[in-house]
């Protein structure tokens, strides 16, 4: 089953941070309704309830695309055909030709679509950190047309990576292929380089989703680079562009250097088996990483917490005690990994898992305590850079 929600725009003004991008100023009401689409999921992310959403059905459960039809008894029905006679019934078949081209097995849940006419228009994937601007006149069209922007999540739509690059970003396509722009538009995303280390860093585009190519390396920019990439201080990237099509941030270290980047580690808990995950600090990981372990019926126990990973030839370590008093545990697992693994963006899909034991208490009050909580220590490091370790306590609650 398929959700799609319609509101009415009442955007503040919004002016992407540090770019050069004098006209990308978006006004409220500039276009007028805007809507994504997301998967009807277990994830508390996503499941807020809209009085104005309209529910669509699938067509064709033969087809890899939904073929998205408006239902009738829908409480926007009357705002769709008021569009029809404004002669926007065209929208509805550029829509259904957008979900037909979209790449195999894409996860609706980060698809977002919205209205593009001359007034230009903003687009965000919610919880991901990922957003589009189009300024005013960057598009010559005669009615209004449709744009989206999606996020790629399959491993075989992605750059092949070598045993020396890492994704910075997330992976993001903007479609569809026939709109032209004469203004450069801005793609924000974030990443999860550290950028004050030692990094060569490259801009990678494909048009068809399977030939990769890098358009751009960081500052080594000249007059006939197609795109222009920006940061600012708060893990932020902005790239300016004019053709559509799939664009992520991979890096790797200068040569003879270590370069570093920010993971997070998020522990998940359910019937005493505990789940470590590792993901790059982005808020698209993250949102992901939550998707796919609340569908699991796993509940998170404290925020994810950060680890700096180095561009070293070294061991990630992973040690988990239970805590039985203030003063002694006992140690559930400890696990070495690859750096290989966590550099090229392997570990993403990956978790660790722990086993809690079931453990026999001198006495009845602290066999009750024990099973309401418990406190466990995770370390997480590289052995030749422990100033750099993660240490940290948790508090499980078992009735979550």
């Amino acid at each position: 089953r398929i959700i799609i929600n319609f509101a009415f725009l009442g955007l503040s003004t919004y002016i992407p941070s540090k770019t050069t991008c004098s006209s990308c100023r978006i006004e409220k009401n500039e276009y007028p309704f805007y809507y994504s689409i997301q998967q009807d999921t277990t994830s508390t992310r996503s499941g807020t309830s809209h009085n104005n959403s309209i529910s669509l059905t699938n067509s064709d459960l033969g087809i890899e695309k939904e073929k998205l039809l408006f239902l009738n008894e829908s409480s926007l029905n009357k705002q769709f055909h008021t569009l029809k006679s404004l002669n926007q019934n065209h929208l509805n078949i550029i829509y259904e030709k957008i979900l037909q081209s979209l790449p195999e097995n894409i996860d609706l849940r980060y698809l977002t679509v919205s209205i593009l006419n001359n007034t230009g228009c903003y687009l965000e994937i919610p919880h991901t950190g990922v957003s589009l601007t189009i300024p005013e006149d960057a598009v010559l069209l005669d009615q209004d047309h449709l744009i989206f922007l999606a996020l790629l999540t399959i491993e075989n739509q992605m750059p092949i990576l070598n045993n020396k690059q890492t994704r910075l970003s997330p992976v993001i396509l903007i479609g569809p292929s026939d709109i032209t722009l004469v203004k450069p538009a801005v793609l924000s995303f974030q990443h999860s380089a550290i950028l004050e280390s030692s990094w060569k860093l490259n801009l990678m585009f494909t048009d068809d989703i399977i030939h990769w190519k890098s358009i751009l390396t960081y500052g080594q920019e000249n007059i006939s680079t197609p795109v222009y990439l920006q940061f600012n201080n708060e893990q932020q990237a902005f790239v300016l562009f004019e053709t559509m099509g799939a664009y992520t941030l991979i890096g790797e270290s200068i040569i003879n250097n270590h370069a570093s980047k920010y993971l997070q580690m998020a522990c998940f808990y359910n019937q005493s088996t505990l789940r470590l995950r590792f993901f790059d600090k982005t808020l698209d990981a993250f949102e992901r990483c939550l998707n796919e372990e609340f569908a699991m019926k796993y509940f998170l126990c404290d925020q994810p917490k950060d680890f700096i990973l180095h561009d070293y030839q070294d061991q990630i370590c992973i040690n988990v005690d239970l805590e039985l008093s203030t003063i002694s545990r006992i140690n559930i697992g400890y696990k070495e990994i690859s750096l290989i693994s966590f550099w090229t963006n392997r570990i993403d899909r990956s978790c660790f898992i722990f086993i809690i034991p079931n453990l026999q208490m001198n006495n009845d009050d602290r066999i009750n305590n024990f099973m309401d909580q418990f406190s466990i220590h995770i370390d997480v490091y590289q052995p030749t850079i422990l100033e750099n370790a993660l240490h940290t306590r948790l508090i499980i609650n078992t009735h979550h």
